[in-house]
Order: C-alpha cells, then structure tokens, then sequence
C-alpha cells in the first residue's frame, strides 16, 4: 500500500532537518549521543508521528519531570 504524497513530503522535511541539525553540530564540533541517536532517528522516518513524542523519549531517557501549568 502506497503512503500519501503528503506523508512521503512530511518524511523528506524530517530528514533534511535531521542533516541539517546533524551538520551545524559538525561545524561547531560537538558530538551527538549515540545513546539518543535512535529517538532523532526514529522521528526522521516517521516511528514518531510528532516532535512531541520524540521530546517525550528523550525525557524518559534522561529522567526529565516536565510541570503541567
């Protein structure tokens, strides 16, 4: 079964923001986590339908409590 041109669109933005991103920590010579790596990873091929399902990943790995107001 083929996915909507639109979720295909979604993917390839997902993709170039994760190079991107990936390219500016280049510049600056910082080193990404390879323990969290799977979590950007996983949101770029869309096993994470949003950004905030990916945060909610990356404050499970690190323990982060986020205050609801």
């Amino acid at each position: 079964m083929n996915k909507p041109l639109d979720f295909e669109q979604e993917l390839e933005r997902r993709k170039k923001n994760q190079r991107l991103a990936n390219a500016i920590f280049a510049v600056d010579g910082l080193k990404t986590n390879p323990n969290t790596q799977h979590i950007f990873n996983d949101y770029a091929n869309g096993n994470l339908a949003t950004i905030a399902e990916a945060i909610k990943e990356l404050d499970k790995h690190y323990n982060v409590k986020r205050l609801l107001i």
